[in-house]
């Protein structure tokens, strides 16, 4: 199923918030409005060793695929610098990496950089200038690897049972620099419309192409209105703030702890030019104010009939919570358009 997908749009300049989402690691990214891909930002990583963006997948697996947008202005001057993937255990030891080499063919090796011998490689067909879309399906299962690669939705690479002796379950993906570093790595790697699934689940289980991840805004209020703005009387406006201004525009819920808490959302429209739809990704960012425990589940409403995410536990810090819908609750089928227009989101206090 789809695990998770990211525009880089609300977060604003802050590349602090992406260490408050899904990312272990994000050394030397900044959110860049120069040359996004889709909506106004885009993540951009620059040159030195180990650095880029490290994904945590939500819990370790066998089988992961990651995709997203890249932009690079010149091609790597050697092969040891450029990683589009490097796939990493729970104690961020690399299983495998997909390595770009200075002519543009894809290598894959068991470490990272210049540490890591190299397993199989690909033909040249990584271009500079332009934005290209990479995807990659990796399987670790003991101590062999089977990767496949699709740049612009073509297969480039397709190696299994490769040796990589390290046995044990994929839990990361870095992205970005590697082994050499700001010594061969181009002068930046823009990070465009990312996302990641595994295998669980009806839908969004494999392959999922060249997708934008949109991003949309709370646009108006429902009916449910049980938790209270900050400021005026308008709920919608505390949350489409870019990037979120915690100390002064927030709702509040349920002060006394009972639970129970609940307001609903309609989200502005997306662009006309979509025409299928891999999930729906809501992100939201909760904490708590004081000790205590305090537990919230976000969902969505199509057409009166609701899906429900998650509980999640809150702490006393910001997070963004990652609620995946991948299948219109209304029909069980995906989602179109025309409903994720008339979708609303429910925030309901749960403890």
């Amino acid at each position: 199923m789809l695990l998770t997908a990211n525009g880089f749009d609300h977060y604003g300049a802050a590349a602090a918030g992406l260490l408050q989402d899904d990312f272990a690691a994000a050394s030397l990214v900044t959110l860049s409005n120069v040359n996004p891909r889709t909506g106004t930002r885009h993540a951009r990583i620059s040159g030195a060793f180990d650095n880029g963006l490290r994904y945590a997948a939500p819990e370790e697996v066998d089988t992961i695929g990651v995709g997203y947008a890249f932009f690079i202005p010149a091609l790597p001057t050697n092969s040891t610098s450029l990683c589009l993937a490097s796939f990493r255990d729970i104690d961020n030891a690399v299983i495998a990496s997909i390595m770009v080499t200075s002519t543009g063919a894809l290598r894959v090796t068991n470490g990272v950089g210049n540490s890591g011998v190299t397993l199989t490689t690909g033909p040249i067909c990584i271009v500079p200038g332009g934005y290209q879309h990479f995807e990659c399906r990796a399987t670790a299962l003991a101590g062999l690897l089977s990767v496949e690669v699709r740049i612009n939705g073509v297969t480039e690479l397709n190696a299994p049972g490769l040796d990589v002796t390290l046995e044990t379950q994929i839990a990361q993906i870095q992205i970005g620099t590697s082994g050499q570093g700001v010594f061969g790595f181009p002068a930046f790697l823009d990070v465009d419309d990312f996302f990641a699934w595994d295998t669980t689940g009806p839908d969004a289980n494999d392959f999922i192409g060249d997708k934008k991840a949109y991003t949309g805004f709370p646009s108006s209020d429902g009916v449910d209105q049980d938790w209270a703005p900050s400021v005026g009387s308008d709920g919608f406006a505390m949350l489409d703030n870019v990037p979120p201004l915690d100390a002064t525009e927030f709702l509040t819920a349920d002060v006394g702890g009972t639970g129970g808490d609940r307001s609903t959302f309609g989200v502005e429209d997306f662009p006309a030019e979509i025409v299928s739809v891999a999930g729906v990704v809501v992100k939201t960012r909760i904490f708590k104010s004081d000790a205590g425990d305090a537990k919230a589940t976000v969902g969505v409403i199509s057409a009166a009939t609701e899906s429900t995410g998650d509980e999640h536990a809150l702490n006393v810090s910001p997070r963004w919570f990652n609620d995946v819908f991948t299948a219109d609750p209304a029909t069980g089928l995906p989602w179109t358009l025309a409903a994720i227009n008339a979708m609303q989101t429910a925030l309901t206090r749960t403890e």
